[in-house]
């Protein structure tokens, strides 16, 4: 059994005195194979992006482990987030009149929506760790590398930097949670006010929302643009970098080829 991943190529074709001289650019490798001399003038510049192009071979006992995988982070979230969810009911059932009073349907509707997005996120979650599980190749190990580097460059961050960093790549999250309890709290002052009627309060507590809205939009308005006055250009090696992993990888296959190698095969290799 066998899947595909996306590939590309990029073609320059070209013509000499003696025929045609042909580039191909597939992955980062250059592969030339000539049929002339040297390349006068481009007569054609292709580049193709293809679909299934790189075949990879899947053994059945991987898409047995991919699909266990997935299942058991499937009970894992379905567990949690039903057990989430009723403890939620139990507490609103236990100190509001108003969620007793709801049809029972509509309680279990809101333990389905905790139980649901927990079991197919988790279950996602546990299928690309064995995904990443299998990775055994150059580019795998280019990642290891990057996960490597950045636990090193957290490690080194002052409290600080910890949480600026964090808020940087939680800024929608800080946003819109940094909104909702903002409204939660001023609700709650506002709901213990006994001179104001509920329509009153409901008034109150829009104003407050969208007080709080801009108040966050100008603050994270702000952080960006300090942000972006801080940060350095970043620059792409990602290309070099591989090209470097997978020549570390064929050295050490190289050692560990010679390393295997008898003394008889070594002395009849130097003999040659």
């Amino acid at each position: 059994m066998s899947s595909c991943v996306i590939g590309y190529s990029l073609a320059v074709v070209g013509g000499g005195e003696d025929g045609l001289v042909r580039y191909d650019w597939t992955g980062f490798y250059l592969h030339p194979m000539w049929s002339g001399a040297v390349i006068y003038h481009v007569m054609e510049f292709r580049i193709s992006i293809a679909a299934c192009s790189v075949p990879i071979d899947l053994t059945e006992e991987q898409l047995v482990g991919h699909n266990n995988a997935t299942m058991r982070g499937a009970l894992e979230g379905f567990a949690a987030g039903t057990g989430l969810g009723m403890a939620g009911s139990a507490a609103l059932a236990r100190y509001s009149a108003g969620y007793r009073a709801l049809p029972p349907s509509l309680k279990a509707l809101g333990i389905i929506f905790v139980a649901a997005p927990a079991f197919a996120i988790q279950a996602e979650r546990r299928g690309i760790e064995f995904d990443k599980s299998q990775w055994h190749t150059s580019t795998a190990n280019l990642l290891d590398e990057k996960e490597r580097q950045e636990e090193q460059r957290w490690q080194k961050l002052t409290v600080g930097g910890r949480v600026s960093d964090w808020a940087q790549r939680h800024e929608y999250s800080v946003f819109l949670g940094g909104w909702a309890a903002s409204l939660g709290l001023a609700g709650a002052i506002i709901a213990r006010d006994k001179l104001q009627t509920t329509a009153q309060k409901v008034v109150q507590a829009r104003m407050w929302a969208q007080a709080l809205a801009i108040a966050l939009i100008i603050g994270t308005a702000a952080f960006k643009a300090h942000q972006s006055r801080n940060s350095a250009p970043v620059v792409d090696h990602s290309w070099m970098e591989v090209l470097e992993q997978q020549d570390r990888a064929r050295k050490e296959e190289e050692a560990h080829l010679k390393q295997l190698a008898s003394p008889e095969a070594r002395r009849l290799a130097s003999g040659l």
